[in-house]
């Protein structure tokens, strides 16, 4: 059984991940070190109107991302269900606030390898990701002020099925740089990050379910940190 935090769980859902960036590291100062990661991200999100396989409720948001970096292959969704009454569609119209009730969420990950075949165009033109993930739910404990939530895997899983293709040539370019330094310590910290990202098309299913209500990007990125120790 798998757990972590609803927390830190839900902070993956950004993309592109580099959450990998410590795979790959370059030569350094035994004081310090240097990571770098490149690759190429798919991400889709939209409705799933109706019933499927393994979800209660008739309206389903869905999010589903993919990355493929130098040395891993990542696919994982977030899924929130509602059940609807008198044909609502969108849990967070001024009808849906009215007819529709939240009834579960789930997350679903890539928990072997081999369950997955993932190609993303470097470029960033197009993509397609099929894969069988594992479905994790979500289980809370209630204390005195607050409420701590847990993300457990279950012996489910659920299709994913998808083909991504960009809208348009140029794509729209993101650069940040951090840098932090502690005046006591000497620790010191930079990171700098590249995204290109374009809108896209989606077509395929999740979970047997055509995904028809639904948009996308595709995208590249590239990720150096360094650290530095006095």
């Amino acid at each position: 059984m798998r757990t972590t935090t609803r927390t830190l769980t839900t902070a993956l859902l950004a993309a592109p991940l580099v959450a990998g960036a410590a795979l790959s590291a370059t030569a350094a100062p035994p004081d310090s070190s240097r990571y770098v990661e490149s690759g190429a991200y798919a991400a889709a999100y939209g409705t799933l109107v109706g019933q499927v396989d393994g979800l209660d409720g008739n309206v389903h948001l869905v999010d589903v991302s993919a990355q493929v970096g130098r040395q891993y292959t990542d696919v994982y969704a977030y899924i929130d269900s509602y059940a609807c009454d008198g044909g609502v569609t969108d849990p967070w119209s001024e009808e849906g606030w009215e007819s529709c009730t939240d009834v579960e969420d789930a997350m679903l990950f890539l928990a072997d390898l081999g369950d997955a075949s993932v190609w993303i165009d470097r470029r960033g033109g197009s993509a397609t990701v099929e894969a069988e993930l594992a479905v994790g739910r979500w289980e809370c404990e209630m204390y005195e002020d607050y409420e701590e939530c847990y993300l457990v895997e279950t012996e489910e899983t659920m299709s994913v099925d998808l083909a991504l293709t960009a809208l348009t040539k140029k794509a729209a370019t993101y650069r940040a740089t951090e840098s932090y330094r502690d005046p006591v310590s000497g620790f010191f910290y930079k990171g700098m990050r590249t995204e290109s990202t374009r809108q896209a098309a989606v077509e395929g299913t999740v979970g047997g379910a055509s995904f028809d209500h639904a948009e996308g990007y595709l995208g590249t990125f590239s990720f150096r940190e360094m650290t530095r120790q006095r």
